[in-house]
């Protein structure tokens, strides 16, 4: 779900994790309220059941609490009312021992907006974090013991004053699904220090659903939730500056300082080399996926689609390249956008060679591909010819397959083709057709297509 107040956008997202048995125990709620002295206030709950199959119903009732003693209570007195809103959940918990069979517990953080300032409320593991500037702050400590648990516990508030909220700043919170170590290899299925570098620059419900996207991955085995709170950026600043901030945050992540600008394609896919290393999200919309073993599937929001599948998008459709592989570099930069009906194969989603490499073959329609910034290799086959990124950094190409030949509509950054046994490097914004062996000379790209793509990737480019 998502929404808005004033300056605040937010969004939430969810999914089991584990096997198919798997019961949804989180529950989380974001919703604008009215304090008992009429100020609206923004509210936002995330809950963990645990240790009862009705877990999930309990984490509903410590929310409910939550959000009755916000409404309860003066939007002047909002650090005393969420805790007293999460104790009143313990209370019911205990009181209700019968209905939970003395098992449930909760883990609960909650956090209210009112006039640029957050309140922050937190008992057992469930997390809240600041990001600001590329940084993740964590917000209250972590604590084993749960509201509904045989032990005491005491709930954490911030400061009575709360956060001061700026431009830019995002609140994120999570159940410790996301967090939790793996225990095929020790490492958490999302870093919390790698937080501000998946959300930063994308709006919450995108942010929400690829730090989900990473944890499902990794096979997770316990339920994620996850909710974005954005507050917005000053109106002087235009939309299209966010894909530079994204490329800001990779640089300031490596340590480089300055424009990175060496070559990008030094190496080419080695063969016999393991190909299937990634994986590609489904963040919007729906496709109908084909295995090489010509088993289908249709697959929805938060699906995951392995490398060597292809793909016929049954709608418009937004793609997020993951990776299992401690190789993948800078592969979350990658999104790719096929337009309904298109159909592609995802070729070689990050094959480790030297240069960590990412492959798609275009079969039909509309692509557009979006680097967000880094290193990488990034091919695109289509009609026999191969288009890239000549450069690092910030790149976008779109590519439409026809009866006729290709069309190749470099964006942003340096494109490279090749025709034949030619390379064509040329800088954006321009247009080249390609038919066969033969490329037509570059020209501007027309206004009508720039405004096409934008519609497709949902205004990622600047206004024509």
């Amino acid at each position: 779900m998502s929404g808005r107040l004033g300056s605040i956008s937010f969004a939430s997202e969810q999914a089991l994790g584990g096997s198919r048995q798997a019961t949804q125990q989180d529950r989380v709620r974001l919703e604008v309220v009215r304090a008992a002295d009429g100020q609206r206030v923004f509210l936002a709950v995330v809950a963990d059941g645990e240790g009862h199959r009705r877990a999930g119903e309990a984490a509903e009732a410590v929310i409910q609490n939550v959000f009755q003693a916000v409404e309860k209570t003066a939007s002047r007195s909002l650090p005393s009312a969420l805790r007293e809103g999460l104790e009143a959940g313990g209370r019911a918990l205990h009181h209700g021992a019968e209905k939970w069979e003395g098992k449930a517990s909760v883990a609960a953080t909650a956090v209210a907006i009112h006039r640029g300032r957050a309140y922050v409320a937190s008992v057992g593991h469930t997390r809240a974090y600041r990001v600001r500037e590329a940084r993740t702050a964590p917000i209250g400590p972590i604590d084993s013991r749960l509201l509904g648990g045989p032990d005491s516990v005491d709930i954490w508030a911030g400061e009575p004053d709360g956060l001061a909220l700026m431009p830019g700043d995002q609140i994120v919170l999570a159940s410790d699904g996301l967090t939790q170590v793996s225990p095929e290899d020790s490492r958490p299925y999302v870093d919390p220090n790698d937080v501000a570098r998946h959300v930063q620059g994308n709006p919450p419900l995108e942010a929400a659903r690829h730090l989900i996207s990473m944890a499902l991955g990794r096979d997770v085995l316990d339920n994620v939730s996850v909710a974005v709170i954005q507050v917005a950026i000053r109106k002087e600043r235009s939309r299209w500056p966010l894909a530079v901030l994204g490329a800001a945050v990779f640089v300031a992540l490596a340590g480089v300082a300055g424009v990175l600008v060496a070559p990008l394609f030094t190496s080419t896919p080695t063969p016999g080399a393991p190909a299937d290393l990634g994986y590609a999200v489904v963040v919007e919309g729906s496709a109908r996926t084909t295995a090489q073993d010509g088993q289908g599937q249709t697959v929805g929001n938060l699906g995951t689609i392995p490398a060597g599948v292809s793909v016929v998008a049954l709608s418009d459709l937004r793609l997020s390249l993951q990776t299992r592989s401690n190789t993948g570099g800078d592969i979350s930069a990658l999104t790719l956008y096929l337009a309904s009906g298109g159909q592609l194969e995802l070729t070689t989603v990050d094959l480790g060679v030297q240069t960590p490499q990412t492959v798609i073959t275009l079969q039909a329609g509309r692509l557009l591909v979006d680097r967000g910034g880094g290193t990488r290799e990034t091919w695109v086959h289509a009609g026999g010819q191969r288009v890239g990124f000549a450069a690092s950094g910030m790149g976008t190409v779109g590519l439409s397959l026809l009866a006729d030949g290709v069309t190749l509509d470099c964006l942003v950054g340096r494109c490279v083709v090749e025709v034949g046994t030619e390379e064509v490097v040329f800088d954006a914004p321009a247009e080249i057709a390609i038919a066969g062996s033969s490329a037509g000379s570059s020209q501007s790209v027309p206004t009508e297509a720039i405004r096409a793509w934008n519609s497709l990737c949902g205004g990622c480019l600047p206004s024509p």
